[in-house]
């Protein structure tokens, strides 16, 4: 299940441009970032919440919630 960038950045206690240059940066194993076609500016991104439950130690309930 994808969590919310927002959702993710406030559940790891940074900011939302912080963690989306880490997801670009290929820094976080559970998540990604796909380029978007139309002009290569912009970007998807995914965050896999069963790996962010486990990186930041909390339930998966509490990361889906």
């Amino acid at each position: 299940m994808n969590v919310p960038i927002k959702k993710a950045a406030d559940l790891m206690g940074i900011s939302e441009q912080f963690l989306r240059v880490l997801i670009q940066n290929e820094k976080l194993p559970f998540a990604y970032a796909v380029k978007t076609e139309e002009t290569n500016k912009r970007y998807q991104y995914y965050i896999n919440s069963k790996g962010l439950a486990e990186h930041i130690g909390k339930p998966i309930e509490e990361v889906t919630a």
